[in-house]
């Protein structure tokens, strides 16, 4: 047993004695900085600088974070059916905006509007929101503030990108909350609106995910396999200035998605599909630039 604390107590003290002597190092090495001004000097800049350097990446950081939560383009734009009818009735003058000549000018003799139907579980509409907001905010500007653009939400239940999706597999009689648009009306536009004047544009206009059969589904059916208009959607309106009205079954044009090979996730792409959408330039496959010709494939909606 004394063995045994004679050993405890030997090991303490070499305890302690490590202890003392790395204080003892601290301190030492502690009085030698204070006396080192040039090497409390350098660290200083070294800080600054590392800090200076961080900063971009920073604000890169945190407004790539915050951006899809802070913009409201969609929402500011935003309208219902009620009012896109009155547009087309000639009763609601305010849509009268800019249209292109499909030559990089705007049409002297022709006047309209483009309306994107969207949604809040759709991933394409989320992501190309900051773009088309920067594109709408310069183009406009260019265009003496007559460019006019148009949102209309399609979702279940708008404003909640969880609860639409939740809803859209459930009865539409119970679970679609959009007092925008009725499923019956969207199902009008589909069929009797959009159908003609999609299928027959060029391939380069329309969607490999769009075809024939999307045109046929009555989303107020319970099965249906399609729950809403495929977004992101792009109606342009167009009509002579001599003429009072639109006419609601044929669009100028019909987008699903973004034209040609362009992306959703690319704010060039975005910015050079809208100009095709409203005729001011038409893009082209062949040399994949905008020209006054014939649009390419369109790229994915969802």
């Amino acid at each position: 047993m004394g063995e045994k604390e004679n050993l405890n107590k030997n090991s303490d003290v070499q305890v302690k004695r490590k202890n003392s002597k790395a204080k003892t190092n601290a301190v030492a090495t502690w009085e030698w900085f204070k006396s080192a001004a040039w090497l409390q000097v350098l660290l200083i800049v070294a800080v600054v600088v590392g800090l200076v350097i961080s900063i971009p990446y920073i604000v890169s950081a945190v407004k790539s974070a915050t951006t899809n939560n802070t913009i409201t383009f969609y929402e500011d734009h935003r309208i219902n059916y009620d009012r896109f009818q009155k547009f087309i009735n000639g009763e609601d003058k305010d849509c009268n905006g800019v249209v292109g000549n499909d030559n990089s000018q705007w049409s002297e003799n022709n006047e309209g509007f483009v309306v994107m139907f969207y949604k809040d579980n759709c991933d394409n509409c989320t992501t190309m929101q900051s773009s088309l907001d920067w594109w709408y905010s310069k183009t406009n500007t260019e265009a003496s503030g007559r460019l006019r653009f148009y949102t209309i939400n399609i979702g279940w239940v708008p404003g909640d990108k969880d609860a639409s999706t939740t809803s859209e597999s459930n009865n539409p009689a119970t679970y679609y909350k959009n007092e925008d648009i009725t499923l019956q009306q969207q199902v009008d536009l589909m069929q009797n609106a959009f159908r003609d004047v999609y299928l027959n544009q060029d391939d380069g206009h329309k969607n490999s995910t769009v075809k024939d059969s999307n045109f046929e589904i009555d989303y107020t059916a319970i099965e249906s396999s399609d729950k809403t208009i495929p977004t992101p959607c792009f109606v342009q309106y167009s009509k002579a200035k001599t003429e009072e009205k639109y006419n609601l079954y044929k669009p100028t044009k019909v987008i699903f998605g973004t034209v040609g090979k362009y992306t959703p996730s690319n704010k060039t792409d975005v910015i050079m599909s809208m100009y095709d959408i409203y005729n001011f330039s038409i893009y082209h496959e062949e040399s994949n630039i905008t020209t006054n010709t014939s649009a390419s494939s369109a790229s994915s909606a969802s």
